[in-house]
């Protein structure tokens, strides 16, 4: 029942071959990066083409390079799963750099616990950083269950500038244990 489907892949578009003929789809890709001080973080990155995976993947280690690029090629891009221990510990220099440079918050995810969610909103919000959801489903099980809707978006150039403005609305449910294990057993 979605107007609209993106598949976000750590660190690689492989996945969304199959998808990618469809006129309700459009490729992004989830990039492992490295802050400044070392930490890991999970960079979403909306509406891509294959040269931007290349450079993405190219640039992944440097992110002042990195966030250059997403600059110059005017792309949406989101800091996912910010209060995940996932990605190892974070530093109060961290949340400054993530205030400074992303344009958007993942802050709703269909993964994470609801605590790490309502973090990552409150941060969203104090911020003024656009919010988006997703389902972070590596399982059927919760595919699109968790997402990010642009009211009166009609068309993919319309959804993406919804983005771009903040016109946005997270729909669904964060993650628990029980989800969590119900997916891998299935």
């Amino acid at each position: 029942g979605m107007d609209l489907v993106t598949v976000t892949d750590h660190d690689s578009i492989d996945a969304a071959e199959a998808l990618r003929h469809h006129p309700d789809f459009f490729l992004s890709e989830e990039v492992t990066c490295r802050t400044s001080r070392g930490t890991e973080l999970h960079v979403g990155v909306y509406d891509i083409d294959e040269r931007d995976n290349v450079e993405l993947q190219r640039r992944r280690d440097d992110l002042a390079s990195l966030f250059a690029y997403l600059g110059e090629r005017e792309l949406l891009f989101a800091i996912n799963h910010v209060f995940s221990g996932l990605t190892g510990a974070r530093v109060e220099a961290d949340y400054d750099e993530f205030a400074e440079r992303f344009p958007a918050v993942e802050v709703l995810n269909g993964q994470m616990l609801p605590v790490a969610n309502r973090h990552a909103a409150s941060f969203a919000a104090r911020h003024r950083k656009i919010a988006l959801g997703g389902s972070d489903s590596h399982t059927l099980a919760s595919l699109g269950g968790t997402y990010t809707k642009v009211v009166g978006a009609c068309d993919h150039r319309e959804f993406l500038n919804g983005l771009k403005r903040g016109r946005t609305e997270v729909v669904g449910e964060a993650g628990n244990y029980a989800k969590l294990t119900r997916a891998v057993l299935e």
